[in-house]
């Protein structure tokens, strides 16, 4: 049998960011996106329906930005994990996504294979050592 795909949704603005993501894990065998958000609340709606196993989360979103997005699904989902992926290295947005709850900083600097690689390590719960994550908190 079969192990199941990790499921990923995604939240960000850019339609190049969601398109591009989205055909980049297309044929992925082991990551699947299975829903796209381009603000707060649209993610919120579909990731209470979809229930991912991880959330990527942009934090300028038009609305409800990730931030307060990442605070509603902190207060249901405690211990989904949830990875802002940004393109601000700045220390003010990465302080706000700790507060908020989120697990994990990316930049989106990052590369589809290294992206892969630590969604995969993520969702299994592996050690991840790598210079593209900084870790905020950790699953309980």
């Amino acid at each position: 049998m079969a192990e199941a795909k990790i499921r990923v949704f995604l939240a960000d603005d850019h339609p190049l960011i969601r398109t591009g993501l989205s055909l980049a894990f297309e044929n992925d065998p082991v990551v699947s996106i299975v829903g796209t958000a381009d603000n707060g609340f649209e993610a919120i709606e579909k990731i209470e329906k979809l229930i991912p196993d991880i959330v990527l989360m942009d934090i300028d979103m038009p609305g409800l930005s990730g931030i307060a997005a990442i605070r509603e699904l902190r207060k249901k989902f405690p211990n989904m994990m949830v990875l802002v992926l940004s393109t601000y290295n700045d220390r003010n947005y990465l302080q706000a996504s700790k507060k908020a709850g989120a697990n994990g900083y990316l930049l989106k600097t990052i590369s589809i294979e290294s992206l892969s690689d630590l969604i995969i390590d993520i969702a299994h719960d592996k050690e991840v050592v790598s210079p593209y994550i900084l870790y905020l908190s950790r699953r309980i």
